[in-house]
């Protein structure tokens, strides 16, 4: 009951007239949360990359001072500035990118003749992404009157099989899926799933240091990472990582070996075999060419949870300083030789 002396009170009125005004919060800014983002990302990136390196070498040189002779074994080389590396880089990846918020894509499967597909067009990648970088180095010997080195193929081809297939075929793939396509990949995905992949793509050709893999890194790098994005499963793009380093790889040293030899019926037989693996890989480009044309209608991208306009993801990208660091550190290997050569 109101008491008798109590002034009536309109309905909606403020219970205190004095009452302090509600001040909205300030709009977010998703270009600045993106840019924090990319930069923790990066720089998270680019610190794995420098520990690892630090790591390998600190480790073969103590090598090199205690054991000389085990360094100078076949594949010590190898042994010693990549194992030590995988070691550290792994267990520090998931510890620093554990702290890093993530968005994770749905897990699908996919079907036997898809894979066969993307192995297929794996393949017509890398030989056409190899075209390419043998053009633009053909282009710097040109200007420097030196050819650029590979280092990773001198490396696979002073080292033994069974090397190779540790580190190239088995250890590589599994290790580099989960850094580029898992790790970093998830940590952008929510602010647009398209310039994500290309990014992880770039990046992943960007660290082979050289044009004779650049090209066709990156193109595989972008595939692998839609397929990740797809399928959310790891295993698909490890075990096409695999197929591609064992042909590229074992097998082609394996014909090598072939057809070098002075034994006849080897030679014969690397001969028969050639000419079978050639028909197959016509075959295979033929059936991936087919597959792109089936399904390239089938491709999308999912939209982020923060998603970003292409204006304001090129400004979240390059208004941080970590993306310039990268690029910088990236970028030199690639005209280390020409530079050089102007000395």
């Amino acid at each position: 009951m109101d008491h008798p002396n109590e002034p009536m009170r309109e309905e909606n009125a403020p219970l205190l007239e004095n009452e302090p005004e509600q001040i909205p919060a300030p709009p977010v800014d998703p270009v600045r949360g993106a840019r924090r983002q990319f930069s923790l990302t990066l720089l998270s990136f680019l610190f794995i990359l420098l520990v690892s390196e630090i790591v390998a070498t600190v480790v073969y040189y103590a090598f090199k001072a205690n054991f000389p002779n085990i360094v100078d074994l076949p594949g010590a080389l190898l042994f010693f500035s990549s194992l030590p590396a995988y070691a550290v880089a792994m267990p520090l990846s998931l510890l620093l990118f554990k702290r890093i918020p993530r968005a994770l894509p749905e897990k699908h499967s996919l079907s036997l003749p898809s894979f066969v597909g993307l192995f297929c067009l794996t393949m017509l990648l890398t030989y056409a992404g190899s075209i390419a970088g043998n053009i633009v180095n053909s282009i710097l010997t040109f200007w420097s009157g030196e050819a650029p080195t590979n280092d990773l193929q001198n490396l696979a081809d002073n080292s033994p099989i069974w090397c190779q297939i540790l580190f190239f075929v088995i250890l590589a793939p599994i290790f580099e899926e989960i850094f580029y396509r898992k790790l970093i990949f998830d940590r952008i995905r929510a602010y647009g799933e398209l310039p994500a992949i290309l990014l992880c793509g770039i990046l992943f050709g960007l660290i082979h240091g050289n044009f004779y893999q650049f090209f066709y890194a990156a193109a595989i790098g972008i595939l692998f990472c839609y397929v990740y994005a797809r399928t959310g499963k790891i295993g698909y793009t490890i075990g096409l990582h695999m197929l591609l380093n064992f042909s590229g790889t074992i097998l082609t040293e394996w014909f090598d070996r072939l057809l070098s030899s002075e034994v006849e019926w080897l030679f014969l037989a690397g001969v028969v075999l050639l000419a079978v693996l050639g028909i197959c890989f016509l075959a295979a480009f033929g059936y991936a060419i087919y597959h792109w044309v089936k399904e390239r209608k089938k491709i999308t991208f999912e939209v982020g949870e923060r998603q970003l306009e292409p204006k304001q993801w090129l400004h979240a990208l390059f208004g941080s300083p970590a993306t310039w660091i990268a690029l910088v550190l990236l970028v030199l290997p690639f005209f280390s030789d020409f530079l050089l050569s102007l000395f």
